[in-house]
């Protein structure tokens, strides 16, 4: 027995006739059987679906604040502008720039080929030697992302630290600059290279 036979006999009935009545007991055990199978098909697309939709809700979300004492860190993902925002602030010892790594290295993997980046570390309080080795890992994998520019927000007496850093991407494929503040990075970014200052 075949579906498209019975489609063909019965599609435009609304109840059997007595001479079809031998064929329509036949069909029923048959076409329980289809929806049975039907059903048991549904129920795995269903699994899948929900599968999927679980793995979609897994990805790295595109920002993140966190903070311990006074210290606190940030990052946030501009996808209009393919931005990427980085920003520190308090005092960091070795431990604790691992920590902040750690949270931002996996919203790094959301950021677009040429992302440029606006680091804010104008209240950052200095960097020693071991907290360098995680600004290296946050840079180096910005590397590997592809970023454009970088352009770092510091105060007046900092520029120890961003010698630091650019010192760090000397060998990278992107170029860092200096900025005052988060407006004045955006302005520099939302304009053409000329206006960039090292």
């Amino acid at each position: 027995m075949k579906i498209e036979d019975l489609k063909k006999k019965f599609k435009h009935k609304t109840k059997a006739d007595l001479e079809d009545l031998d064929l329509a007991l036949r069909a029923v055990p048959f076409l329980v059987r289809k929806v049975e199978a039907l059903e048991a098909e549904l129920t795995k697309r269903d699994e899948r679906i929900f599968h999927l939709t679980s793995q979609m809700k897994k990805l790295p979300p595109l920002s993140g604040n966190w903070s311990k004492g006074d210290s606190k860190w940030s990052v946030l993902i501009d996808e209009d502008k393919n931005r990427l925002h980085l920003s520190f602030s308090g005092a960091f010892d070795y431990k604790l720039m691992k920590i902040a790594s750690n949270n931002i290295t996996p919203i790094l993997s959301n950021i677009q080929k040429g992302c440029d980046v606006i680091n804010d570390i104008g209240h950052l309080d200095g960097m020693d030697n071991r907290v360098k080795f995680h600004f290296k890992k946050i840079l180096y994998t910005l590397d590997v992302m592809g970023v454009g520019r970088i352009i770092h927000i510091l105060q007046t007496g900092q520029e120890p630290i961003v010698t630091v850093l650019q010192d760090m991407s000397q060998n990278a494929g992107y170029q860092t600059f200096t900025a005052v503040s988060i407006d004045e990075a955006n302005n520099i970014l939302d304009k053409s290279n000329q206006f960039l200052k090292v």
